[in-house]
């Protein structure tokens, strides 16, 4: 376990890796304005490509469904693109801190981790949540937009006669789903309850009798939830395919109207998600700056006893959020917070996660 030198010097280092954050976003205004005129170039070889191909066919309808399969072919892939590591950035963040031959030291002590994790299921599956909430909200209003875009380009093509009333339907529905998970999203408060639950658990309400009515009534939120998040999720997909069948069946140029029209919403998306991915991280990096200098760092100097284990482990459980950017040669950067689950492998965090046991259930973040 860490002796208090030792953990005043870590609070004090983990300040300055917050203030280093901090100087990343404060470069975040300039960055974006560099992506924004970036966009333009994306944008002119796409109403060129718009223009040309209005002009071949005479028809608008091709340009129409490849905006709408591209829109689908992005929400997919989104996850993937998400892993691309940084080119060409000045950021200096580190996501693993320890030389990787002690990392794998630690990793090997594997009874260890399996007896930590055992003891913080709750705290490490609301580590994960949160981060899930955290980086979607900063995500919501690029997506909802395109698909909101998508219903405006189907009710054309439906004006027109190209498009089926149920196709409209279903793609339309589909639009409802997600815009709501968004709206979800924004709404819920990481580290609380009322995501699945409306309004969480009162503990006085989980008597035997009473407890079933409020089991009764997260069971029914709790599948409304679920079906919007699965329809918000998994439906697009299915549509997916048949937009991709069309595709194949227009003239040999349009693959590249497709990747034209992929390339101006993958950038103009990600320029929306890096402007609202600034703002939540900032908000973040706020927080964690006040309670580490207001909080932790005056009461640790003055705390002995089971005072000081207690701010251990809200230190430990503070800098489980890592705070990252990912950026293509200095522009359109994106904020994210991902879980640094790897401190559970770190001897001294170990003990100090071990020592008592784990406050939280999970009623807390239903």
């Amino acid at each position: 376990m860490y002796l208090k030198d030792e953990f005043l010097s870590r609070i004090r280092e983990q300040i300055a890796s917050e203030e280093r954050y901090s100087a990343i976003l404060d470069e975040a205004p300039k960055k974006l304005s560099r992506s924004r005129k970036f966009l333009l170039i994306p944008l002119f070889i796409y109403l060129l490509a718009v223009f040309l191909s209005v002009i071949r066919d005479h028809t608008l309808e091709n340009v129409l469904v490849l905006w709408i399969s591209s829109v689908f072919l992005l929400y997919m892939a989104n996850f993937f693109l998400m892993m691309i590591p940084s080119f060409g950035s000045d950021a200096d963040i580190k996501i693993i801190d320890k030389p990787i031959p002690e990392l794998i030291r630690d990793f090997l002590r594997l009874a260890n981790i399996l007896k930590t994790v055992n003891k913080n299921k709750v705290t490490i599956v609301e580590f994960f949540w949160n981060a899930f909430i955290i980086n979607t909200k900063a995500q919501a209003r690029a997506f909802s937009t395109l698909f909101i875009s998508n219903v405006f380009c189907a009710a054309v093509l439906l004006l027109m006669g190209k498009m089926h009333w149920t196709t409209f339907l279903i793609l339309a529905g589909q639009t409802v789903l997600i815009v709501l998970m968004y709206w979800k999203v924004l709404k819920a408060v990481p580290g609380t309850p009322g995501f699945f639950t409306k309004y969480g658990i009162p503990e006085e309400r989980m008597g035997i009798a009473k407890g079933v009515h409020v089991w009764l009534s997260i069971g029914i939120f709790s599948v409304l939830t679920v079906a919007i998040l699965l329809g918000g999720m998994m439906l697009p997909g299915m549509t997916l395919g048949e937009y991709l069948s069309d595709v194949t069946t227009m003239p040999v140029e349009y693959p590249f109207m497709l990747a034209a029209t992929l390339v101006l919403l993958g950038l103009w998306m990600r320029y929306m998600h890096g402007v609202d991915s600034a703002k939540v991280m900032r908000k973040m990096n706020n927080t964690h700056l006040s309670v580490l200098r207001d909080d932790l760092l005056p009461a640790a100097e003055k705390a002995e006893g089971d005072t000081l284990s207690h701010l251990k482990r809200r230190f430990i459980l503070l800098s489980m959020n890592k705070l990252l950017v990912q950026e293509f040669f200095l522009r359109f950067p994106v904020y994210s917070l991902m879980p640094n689950i790897v401190i559970v492998a770190d001897k001294g965090a170990q003990e100090i996660l071990n020592e008592g046991n784990e406050d939280k259930k999970i009623t807390d973040i239903l």
